[in-house]
């Protein structure tokens, strides 16, 4: 009795072609359509990117305008940033040197603005009771930012929409230590753009 094989004889012939056509198919699409792909994907990034670049200048332009400012485009490295009220960046620090409750306060000069967009405050040495960071209008004081000092060592917010303090306005950092703690060193950095600074 004649053995046969289990793998007919025509299966072979089959899978040899089946890898060939696999193979084809593999080089095709690495060396003629991926690259195609790729290369349309990136010639339409770039053209959104520039009718972005373009809409966000046009918004600025509007936005200046209807703030009395100059129109500007986009800032070039190692040229002055002005923001929407038309003053240079700016940052400072109110600080709890000591014992104190209240740091010095920041009050804006007559003429002058200031946007602020960033706030860091600061703990470092992990005392607990409330910190205040305020701002006084006349004789109205509202509380910005309310913390518990236990709740943090650095913390910081950024605004979308600025923090406005007009000429006038008073900014200040007050402090209540609990029973046995002390605010000391604790502050806040601020940063934003400041129309008609304080000098120093």
């Amino acid at each position: 009795m004649q053995q046969e094989g289990l793998i007919p004889p025509w299966l072979i012939p089959v899978a040899i072609a089946a890898l060939a056509i696999l193979l084809v198919l593999a080089i095709l699409w690495f060396v003629v359509l991926r690259p195609s792909l790729l290369s349309e994907a990136t010639r339409q990034n770039a053209a959104a990117v520039q009718i972005a670049n373009a809409n966000a200048n046009q918004a600025l332009s509007k936005a200046n305008q209807a703030l009395g400012n100059k129109p500007t485009t986009t800032p070039t490295p190692g040229a002055a940033v002005i923001g929407p009220n038309g003053g240079p960046a700016y940052s400072g620090v109110l600080a709890l040197p000591d014992k104190q409750s209240a740091a010095n306060p920041l009050v804006i000069p007559s003429g002058g603005n200031l946007l602020v967009t960033d706030v860091v405050f600061e703990n470092p040495n992990g005392g607990s009771g409330v910190l205040q960071w305020k701002r006084k209008v006349g004789n109205t004081e509202v509380v910005l930012i309310n913390l518990r000092l236990e709740n943090f060592r650095d913390l910081d917010f950024h605004f979308v929409t600025p923090q406005v303090f007009n000429e006038n306005d008073t900014m200040t950092l007050a402090c209540s230590a609990d029973s046995g703690s002390s605010c000391k060193d604790s502050s806040v950095y601020f940063s934003g753009f400041f129309k008609n600074p304080p000098p120093g």
